[in-house]
């Protein structure tokens, strides 16, 4: 399994969301496409029609999970894209849904962006954006296997300060996880065994 994890974007520059994951993997989505694999795109994170400009430029056989779609059969794509947007709304809508990374192919690439990358790591935390490390809190996610916790946008004041960071870490000492700092327009990639 490999799974990406992005750092997102920052929304108040209209340029920078040429830089998004959107625009880095449109490439990989289509030759993933082309060579008969099975890709879903995850926009539960926000309202459908949100994403949409970024879905027209994706071949017509990616699946779309968003809102409309009740049930979802996670074992049978070969890659998966989870968009960003709130992360509690995230989680519990991949819940009820039925996500799992054991019912996930071995091979499957994941990605997942900002609020993504949260929900595939171990654990994640809320806070208050536009005060980063107010009310603090923290959560299991999708991947206890990966042992990490991230922090998107980790080079942008709006979300991250020096005091959440301080928070994330002790957290993670606590639980025996790794940071991982995700600056935005920047991924990190790691190879899990399933």
């Amino acid at each position: 399994m490999k799974i990406i994890y992005s750092g997102g974007y920052q929304k108040e520059n209209d340029n920078s969301n040429k830089n998004s994951w959107w625009y880095r993997h449109e490439n990989n989505i289509r030759v993933l496409d082309r060579a008969g694999k099975k890709v879903a795109v995850v926009t539960l994170a926000k309202a459908d029609d949100h994403y949409q400009k970024y879905l027209d430029m994706l071949p017509g056989s990616v699946e779309i999970i968003n809102n409309s779609v009740p049930e979802v059969d996670w074992g049978e794509y070969d890659a998966i894209y989870i968009a960003g947007g709130d992360t509690d709304i995230l989680k519990n809508k991949l819940n009820s849904r039925g996500f799992s990374m054991d019912k996930l192919k071995n091979q499957v690439i994941l990605l997942g962006d900002s609020a993504g990358a949260y929900v595939l790591s171990s654990f994640f935390y809320t806070d208050i954006d536009g005060a980063p490390g107010t009310d603090v809190e923290f959560h299991e996610a999708f991947n206890a296997e990966a042992k990490n916790i991230c922090i998107a946008h980790s080079d942008n004041p709006y979300y991250v300060n020096d005091a959440l960071i301080k928070k994330v870490r002790s957290f993670a000492k606590e639980n025996d996880l790794s940071v991982v700092l995700l600056k935005e327009n920047v991924e990190k990639v790691v190879e899990q065994n399933t």
